[in-house]
């Protein structure tokens, strides 16, 4: 749980939207409760529900402790001929990125710079973790932001020019700490790293986690079993300790896939997994940042 503080201090859009659903399932279930009589599928369903509260009550109690620091809005109005994004806290752009994909049904995945230079970040461990262990390492988050982007809704028929825009507004305001670019495959959008500083500050490039070749033997899996053995053959590839984080799990559990790879970029092999699935699925990979940049928590979700 210590490794991926940073992933809940950073998602609280994410946290909020997951609360709602929840909370919705419950009530939707608790109105089918007072107006039949209780059978034995009702009594499973009382099950169900009760375990919906128990994990709204842990995703409440986690954005609690490690906060909420992310502040997302925008406007989009069909009388105006802009819409508006903005967003602050530690990351941005990947805030930016899941309103766009919210509010136009976009895929748009995202993966973290190297943050490896700990002159640009902030030592936030003591404030998400009051009995810090010096035998593991600190916790550097980004400063917070602030990016406001404006877009002409005429610019939604291309959601590649919209995005390049918003790399070129974040970019503005970044100041050149860290620079993306834009990966276009086919309906999908992918923002990866392209440069940052290293750990003695000298600003070098950089090349997506997932730009790594994988090696995997053809079988039929699952797509979580899929996903799971890809982020092991680009985890061994590039020395990089990603862990699968959120997944929708009865989609990913149900779904079958008869894939392999030989020597493939594993952002291929990833897409060609969630293909599958016939639904628009996105990713957001966020790491850690300082000494502990190597450490990952990659999530998915379902565009809807």
């Amino acid at each position: 749980m210590f490794d991926y503080i940073e992933v809940f201090y950073n998602r609280g859009a994410a946290i909020r939207q997951q609360v709602g659903r929840v909370r919705q399932r419950s009530n939707e279930r608790r109105l089918k409760r007072v107006t039949k009589p209780s059978t034995g599928s009702d009594q499973a369903q009382n099950r169900e529900m009760d375990m919906s509260r128990l994990k709204c009550s842990a995703i409440l109690a986690l954005a609690v402790v490690f906060g909420i620091p992310a502040i997302v809005g925008g406007r989009l109005s069909a009388q105006s001929q802009s819409a508006r994004v903005s967003v602050a806290g530690p990351r941005p752009l990947a805030d930016a990125v899941l309103e766009l994909q919210q509010r136009h049904r976009w895929v748009i995945t995202y993966e973290d710079t190297y943050r490896d230079y700990q002159g640009d970040l902030i030592d936030v461990t003591m404030s998400v973790h009051k009995k810090y262990d010096p035998k593991k390492p600190k916790i550097w988050m980004n400063p917070q932001r602030a990016l406001v982007f404006e877009y002409p809704l005429s610019d939604t028929a291309n959601p590649q020019v919209v995005v390049t825009r918003l790399l070129e507004a974040y970019h503005a305001i970044d100041h050149g700490i860290y620079e993306y670019r834009l990966v276009a495959d086919g309906t999908r959008l992918h923002i990866v790293p392209a440069a940052s500083k290293n750990a003695q500050g000298d600003f070098i490039s950089r090349r997506s986690r997932f730009d790594t070749r994988v090696t995997i033997p053809e079988a039929e899996r699952s797509v979580a079993e899929t996903v799971s053995l890809l982020v092991q053959a680009v985890n061994t590839a590039s020395q990089t300790e990603i862990k699968v984080f959120v997944i929708p799990a009865n989609l990913f559990s149900r779904t079958m896939v008869r894939i392999g790879a030989q020597n493939e970029i594993a952002r291929n092999v990833l897409v060609r997994a969630l293909e599958a699935t016939n639904r628009k699925v996105s990713w957001q990979l966020l790491c850690m940042g300082g000494s502990d940049s190597k450490n990952c928590g990659l999530s998915f979700v379902v565009v809807e």
